[in-house]
């Protein structure tokens, strides 16, 4: 389970009293389950915790009181796209030949706008970093963060299924990405969208995002997070929901108003009226799936939030999220192979590819950032208004 501090100056002593002993960052937590024990993610307000053997959530929030918001650790999964259609690799055609002309790509690329100074983190499976989209002398920033979220290790970058090199080749594949020349970062938190990962996978991925990012390669370059993981809400039992919402909205927050980074998330496929958590979170800006001929894919999530957020309609904005063609992995002869996918995870990289493009032109970052695309995007007419948020996101 994770624990945030309610407030940011509250002791981690309350923990020690509990009962429970620091593992030293970034290493496994003690062997013996029966200890108990918890490790501070670094660069965040928040602790991972593994209490004793059987102890429940309602029992820890007795023992450190309310300098901690305690949540379960809950489980988060990707949204099932569809199996990807195999492409030939001399039938991929670039992005600006894809995209239409309306949404600024091509042009932007032909003033010479290809996302360079602009760094785009990607939590998802991970990165093939031999894929031939990325064999362009660059390096890709990679760590994986190993189940439970106690340790983080860097490794050259690897895809442990096809997800998340397809969302890293639409942002900033060398031929198909819509920001090539942005920096990648990239966390490998889960192993398929048939397995869930949980939130203390996350916590330490944001905590390691945050601490790469302070290095003077990144240096006073704008910062994008994109993330198609997700949970709804009966996946959290009723009297976890309040601090699960809590701490995660915190977390979010702590991101874009301290660190400056920009949180894209997909809101999901499981259609009109189902939302997913923190697609609905006024601190991100979650996004929706239109075809290319800006019509909403049907399964593409939509609709109000949960209790304590009726107000918040989602998703903020639509990309491109139906036939992706994208980077998918490499055959045993290390052959590069590219294929189509549809879904919301395929939309939210196209939009951070987008805000890579706008942060690279302006030094945008973090809420301005966030503005300049809900203003600056299509408006999409007829019934996909209403599921698209404020339109079809797109570079000017």
């Amino acid at each position: 389970m994770a624990a945030l501090r309610a407030d940011a100056a509250a002791p981690i002593a309350a923990l020690e009293f509990a009962g429970l002993e620091e593992a030293p960052a970034l290493e496994a937590l003690p062997p013996q389950p029966d200890l108990g024990g918890f490790v501070h993610v670094p660069h965040t307000a928040s602790m991972i915790i593994e209490p004793p053997v059987g102890t429940s959530v309602a029992a820890v929030r007795d023992m450190v009181g309310d300098e901690y918001l305690v949540m379960p650790d809950v489980e988060l999964t990707l949204p099932v796209t569809s199996a990807a259609t195999t492409i030939a690799p001399s039938k991929v055609r670039k992005a600006t030949t894809v995209l239409p002309k309306d949404v600024g790509v091509a042009q932007a690329h032909r003033a010479g706008d290809r996302g360079a100074g602009a760094v785009v983190a990607v939590f998802d499976t991970g990165c093939d970093a031999d894929h031939d989209e990325f064999a362009d002398g660059r390096v890709i920033d990679f760590g994986f963060v190993a189940p439970g979220g106690s340790e983080i290790r860097e490794r050259r970058g690897f895809d442990t299924a096809t997800h998340g090199t397809h969302v890293c080749g639409t942002i900033a594949g060398r031929r198909v990405g819509v920001a090539p020349q942005a920096d990648l970062i990239v966390a490998s938190v889960i192993e398929s969208e048939k397995i869930s990962t949980s939130a203390s996978r996350l916590w330490q991925a944001l905590g390691w995002l945050v601490e790469r990012t302070g290095r003077p390669a990144y240096k006073d370059k704008p910062v994008i997070l994109c993330m198609s993981l997700g949970f709804t809400p009966d996946q959290v039992e009723a009297a976890d929901m309040k601090s699960t919402m809590l701490a995660v909205r915190e977390l979010l927050r702590e991101c874009l108003m301290e660190d400056d980074i920009l949180p894209i998330v997909a809101i999901g496929n499981e259609g009109d009226g189902h939302v997913r958590a923190p697609g609905y979170y006024p601190e991100v800006l979650s996004v929706g799936a239109v075809d290319y001929a800006q019509a909403v894919w049907p399964k593409s999530g939509g609709g109000a939030g949960p209790a304590g957020f009726e107000q918040e309609r989602s998703p903020d904005l639509a990309g491109f999220g139906v036939g992706v063609v994208s980077a998918l992995d490499r055959d045993a002869a290390g052959q590069s192979r590219y294929g189509a996918k549809s879904g919301t995870s395929m939309a939210a990289p196209y939009v951070a590819g987008i805000a890579a493009l706008v942060a690279a032109q302006t030094g945008l970052q973090g809420v301005a950032l966030r503005d300049t695309l809900l203003e600056t995007a299509l408006p999409l007419g007829g019934g996909a208004a209403r599921r698209a948020g404020a339109g079809l996101a797109r570079c000017l």
